[in-house]
């Protein structure tokens, strides 16, 4: 069973069996040591290609088993491989921006900053990346209920992302975390924008 099909068939027995949807950490538990053997970036990146951002955010923040070891590097892996991601529009659901989401909500690290950095990535990439933060500057911050959720139950725990962080920042001097303002984030974006890309 290919990666695609492994998620698909949890997302679809979730539909059936899970009380909360899409997709639930006490749900995925029988899943964790199939999950575990898989190779973390391509899942990641399957996952984020071919399920919609709800699901794809989910079931990251259900797993940290997958995501506890990887360093920045691996990160910008994803974020490399995720080329070349379509513009950002209201009306797509798939997750293709899913990893700098997560990186910046959850994790509350810079993420826009370390993609637009990355030499690897393309020009038009590191645009869309930047357009996708201008147009959900307001759903990048953590809110109350989104904390409420992080009770290791039917998320990861908030502490599980919290010493994460600690983790990615204290082996990368160079990672910073992000604003949790809205206006003051919305204002950073902008301003990367014009550094970047004068227009």
């Amino acid at each position: 069973m290919n990666n695609i099909e492994l998620l698909t068939e949890m997302f679809d027995r979730a539909a059936r069996e899970s009380a909360i949807l899409p997709i639930s950490r006490n749900f995925l538990h029988r899943y964790i040591p199939t999950l575990i053997e898989c190779k973390k970036i391509d899942l990641i990146l399957d996952i984020c290609k071919n399920f919609t951002r709800d699901e794809s955010l989910t079931f990251l923040l259900c797993v940290p088993e997958l995501w506890k070891s990887m360093d920045i590097s691996d990160w910008c892996m994803v974020i490399q491989s995720m080329s070349p991601r379509p513009k950002y529009s209201v009306f797509e659901s798939v997750g293709w921006y899913s990893d700098i989401e997560f990186l910046i909500k959850w994790l509350n690290l810079d993420g826009i900053k370390l993609a637009v950095s990355m030499d690897e990535v393309n020009t038009e990439d590191k645009k869309n990346i930047c357009n996708f933060c201008r147009a959900c500057f307001r759903s990048l911050q953590l809110t109350q209920e989104d904390i409420e959720d992080l009770d290791g139950e039917i998320l990861c725990s908030v502490e599980s992302l919290e010493r994460y962080r600690e983790q990615l920042i204290s082996r990368n001097h160079n990672l910073l975390p992000t604003y949790s303002n809205s206006v003051s984030f919305k204002g950073y974006v902008e301003g990367i924008w014009q550094q970047r890309f004068g227009n």
